[in-house]
């Protein structure tokens, strides 16, 4: 599946080495839109980033509130964010990164005694998706 060219400097950004990866969960998340809003009304923009995901990322802006809602809807925050959180779990499997990004690391961890550690089949959409990109 080709990158569309406004959001390739992006991915690559995002994912450097594993830009796929981050293809992948751009896909499955927002489908590309920078403007995408979960179910819950939390997760945001392209990476459907939760505001607590984005404060663990950034640590560094913390108790910086209204810093932290700019970046939330900032693109390149979240796909600095996502390099961030990739980065900091590479000593995971990817499929296991993969459920703590999508679950949290609570959800993610209740799952795994669960007979389908995976019930929305997220990493299964993702897996598809990082295929597709990697064909071209």
């Amino acid at each position: 599946m080709p990158l569309n060219p406004m959001f390739k400097t992006l991915i690559e950004f995002a994912g450097r080495k594993d830009w796929a990866w981050a293809a992948a969960v751009v896909q499955v998340e927002s489908n590309w839109n920078p403007y995408a809003m979960g179910d819950s009304g939390l997760a945001l923009g392209l990476f459907q980033m939760h505001p607590n995901f984005m404060a663990d990322q950034f640590r560094e802006y913390s108790d910086r509130g209204e810093m932290l809602i700019l970046l939330s809807h900032d693109p390149f925050a979240q796909a600095e964010a996502f390099r961030r959180f990739w980065q900091r779990n590479s000593h995971l499997q990817v499929e296991d990164r993969l459920r703590v990004y999508h679950y949290g690391p609570t959800g993610a961890e209740k799952l795994k005694d669960q007979a389908d550690p995976d019930p929305d089949k997220y990493v299964a959409r993702v897996k598809a998706a990082y295929l597709k990109f990697q064909e071209n």
